[in-house]
């Protein structure tokens, strides 16, 4: 690995962690899972993944070790692999963009997996917090889609221009 990818990994995952930080304090309005998509599109996936590793840590060194950050690990390289590969096979945005809504829209509740599990929560309690979970991941999934029907193309240029 060249020193050139090593700095573009660590403003990459400067930038996501940037987006990160700064959505988690507007609620409701969070572009991190865009960003990603961004990632998974014109990166490198091997860069991606480096830069989704190092974004954790950052995550973790800021906000301490949690379930949470684990499925940050376990979560955020499939969507890479899942954007990368649907990115390949058909070059419609649209399809990107519903299918990066949908990953956006189910993201908290695949992040509050374990917690649901080993809290046990009943039926009323589990139903109660995927709806109060899905209100936030709505404006998320808005940010998503469209951030790739209006901003994928013209981000394009810049992530070449990044990789030359």
């Amino acid at each position: 690995m060249s020193a050139k990818d090593i700095t573009r990994i660590a403003v990459l995952s400067a930038i996501l962690f940037i987006v990160y930080y700064f959505g988690s304090t507007l609620m409701y309005v969070s572009i991190t899972n865009f960003v990603i998509l961004l990632y998974g599109v014109y990166v490198k996936r091997k860069n991606a993944y480096i830069t989704l590793i190092v974004f954790c840590f950052l995550v973790m060194l800021l906000y301490g070790f949690g379930m949470w950050v684990i499925m940050y690990f376990v979560l955020f390289p499939q969507y890479i692999l899942i954007y990368s590969a649907l990115y390949k096979r058909c070059k419609s945005e649209y399809v990107l963009a519903f299918v990066g809504a949908f990953l956006t829209f189910i993201c908290g509740t695949l992040i509050d997996l374990p917690f649901i599990i080993s809290t046990g929560l009943g039926g009323h309690a589990l139903v109660v917090r995927l709806v109060l979970g899905f209100e936030t991941d709505l404006g998320s999934t808005l940010c998503t889609l469209f951030g790739v029907l209006f901003l994928l193309k013209p981000l394009k240029r810049a992530f070449k221009g990044m990789e030359n």
